[in-house]
């Protein structure tokens, strides 16, 4: 994943201020930047009207995830908005310095009351942002500059991210009473991503139509076994097909993300659900099945907030006093199965129950790795707003075998919440919740925050 990049652009007063003193401040900021892992612009220093027209006209905001206001010395607003009001779209640091030793005197240079200006401008013009208020020098406080940095440009990175992203639908339900239904102009416009529909009927004919004897075909036979424990046999060849079939569209609708309908028109109807090829593809494409456009909206999101990691998604299936039963019904990536391989879970000959009202139900039975996680879900609210339901736990691994009546093993694992598990419950806003293999509570918030959105954290 490509490192964030920000656009600085320094403010500092026509006079009175030693060039010498504001040179070496914003020298300090921008080394601090270098060490914070990211890719920067230092624009020329904005004094005058002149200054920042220039700046306008010479950057583009669509080369940057996010953009700091280095406000060195007191400034007045109406130059910061001149320079910065085509860049309000990204999000905003704003970066105030304290005071400092000088001649053995304590002074400033009036920074962090052009800094309160500004923000209150921003404030009143409606402009989300975020603030930097310590003089870089101070090895406490760096390090507590860089962190707020770091955190900051990773959600802008997945801010810019979201609004280049397709998620790949592949038959997709519209309308109806469904949780996992989403207006997607709403979608397009508050968090970014584009959806493609692919229907059924194409994944199945193009399944059908593949020649065994392609390459394609051998290459995906030979990709699905390297993840599975144990062979198959003569299940594989659908399995592959279907793989096959889902990266080749993947890559022809130029897709960050995929979901599809399984229930009941591929697990019933078409006699084959799509647990392990999901299971093989979800390693390097954020994936999900049941056309849940918000969970995996929420999968995509910790995807690039973690840099890349792994999400998937899991049902609740109870919850007990201080943990969660989880598992998707046969889904889960295999980096996220212990072993990182599926270990496929054949139907019964005499299957009862769940388990017996589908053909070649074939699922990832694999427990869940332990590790610590972050469960949430994006909610849609009455009013059309929307609400990050979210918290943090610790998953146990294996917990031995746990069945849905009849259906082959899912990939079970238990989290154990950091927070009380009755919030959650009552909070709780699907069956279905994302997750990822670290903590982003400090990254969710502030992405929330930035976006708009409410949060509730357990």
């Amino acid at each position: 994943m490509r490192n964030p990049k920000a656009l600085v652009i320094p403010f500092r007063f026509r006079e009175g201020y030693p060039d010498e003193i504001v040179d070496r401040h914003v020298e300090l900021a921008t080394k601090l930047l270098k060490d914070c892992e990211l890719d920067s612009d230092l624009t020329e220093n904005v004094i005058f009207s002149d200054d920042a027209d220039l700046i306008v006209s010479k950057y583009n905001a669509s080369n940057y995830d996010f953009v700091i206001l280095l406000i060195a010395t007191w400034i007045e607003p109406i130059l910061v908005i001149r320079a910065a009001k085509s860049y309000f779209h990204k999000p905003i640091m704003v970066w105030g310095f304290g005071s400092f030793i000088n001649d053995g005197e304590r002074v400033n240079l009036g920074s962090m009351a052009g800094t309160g200006v500004v923000k209150g401008t921003l404030r009143e013009m409606g402009v989300k942002h975020e603030m930097l208020y310590f003089l870089p020098g101070n090895k406490t406080t760096d390090e507590k500059i860089k962190s707020r940095i770091r955190i900051f440009a990773n959600v802008s990175r997945t801010i810019a991210l979201l609004d280049q992203s397709k998620i790949m639908t592949i038959g997709y339900l519209f309308g109806g009473m469904s949780l996992g239904d989403i207006d997607i102009t709403k979608m397009r416009t508050r968090f970014g991503p584009e959806l493609v529909e692919v229907s059924n009927y194409t994944l199945i004919r193009r399944m059908e139509e593949l020649d065994p004897a392609s390459s394609e075909y051998l290459e995906g036979v030979d990709f699905v076994n390297q993840h599975l424990a144990e062979s198959i046999g003569n299940k594989m060849d659908r399995i592959a097909r279907m793989y096959v079939i889902l990266k080749q569209l993947v890559k022809e609708n130029q897709a960050q993300a995929l979901t599809l309908k399984c229930h009941f028109v591929l697990s019933q109807e078409y006699g084959l659900t799509a647990c392990v090829p999901l299971s093989v593809i979800g390693n390097k494409v954020v994936s999900a099945c049941e056309a849940d456009i918000p969970v995996i909206l929420t999968q995509l999101v910790m995807n690039y907030l973690s840099g890349g990691l792994t999400s998937t998604y899991a049902d609740v299936h109870e919850i007990l006093d201080n943990r969660l039963l989880v598992a998707a019904c046969g889904y889960a990536p295999s980096s996220m199965c212990i072993g990182n391989k599926v270990i496929a879970d054949l139907p019964s000959e005499n299957a009862s129950g769940l388990g017996a009202t589908f053909k070649d139900y074939i699922t990832n039975k694999n427990s869940l790795k332990p590790g610590q996680v972050t469960f949430g879900r994006f909610l849609k609210e009455a009013d059309g707003g929307f609400t990050l339901h979210f918290t943090t736990g610790e998953a146990r691994g294996d917990i031995g075998r746990v069945s849905e009546l009849g259906a082959p093993q899912y990939p079970f694992t238990e989290i154990e919440l950091n927070g009380p598990v009755d919030l959650f419950a009552q909070n709780m806003g699907s069956h279905h919740y994302a997750f990822v293999y670290s903590d982003l509570s400090a990254e969710l918030e502030l992405f929330c925050n930035l976006k708009g959105f409410q949060i509730i954290h357990d």
